[in-house]
């Protein structure tokens, strides 16, 4: 079996993950302080989100459970670029349009051990895993 993972988190206060990183402050920034997306280029994110594969924090997963990196692209299917606002605020005070192209990258880098497929990235993401170029 092969689940599908996107680097987005539903918010939602009963679900685990969301609040974990909420609490833990792993999220891209909005201006209103709020976000869905986790900060793959904070270091503390990247570690956190491995654990996440791990047999105790991953519910239901086997030794033959793989996954799929999906939407590495930070996508919202609305509004005027159909992506992650580029004035949004990454860990360092960076912002987002300055490291739109790593997102990927880094979210492929924090999930190497479980990566099966990628279907968007950063030059350097194959060294973690194969590359999918699928949609193109």
């Amino acid at each position: 079996m092969v689940t599908i993972i996107d680097p987005h988190v539903k918010r939602d206060e009963s679900y685990y993950i969301y609040k974990e990183a909420r609490d833990l402050d792993l999220f891209v920034k909005e201006s209103d302080g709020s976000s869905s997306w986790v900060d793959f280029t904070n270091p503390s994110a990247q570690e956190w989100w491995s654990k996440k594969f791990a047999f105790d924090q991953y519910k239901g997963s086997t030794e033959i459970l793989f996954t799929w990196n999906d939407m590495n692209e930070p996508s919202t299917f609305n509004g005027p670029g159909i992506t992650m606002p580029k004035d949004l605020i990454r860990y360092g005070g960076w912002v987002h349009r300055d490291l739109h192209n790593i997102y990927g990258h880094s979210f492929h880098s924090a999930t190497a051990q479980g990566l099966m497929l990628s279907r968007s990235f950063f030059v350097g993401s194959q060294r973690y895993g194969p590359i999918w170029t699928g949609d193109n």
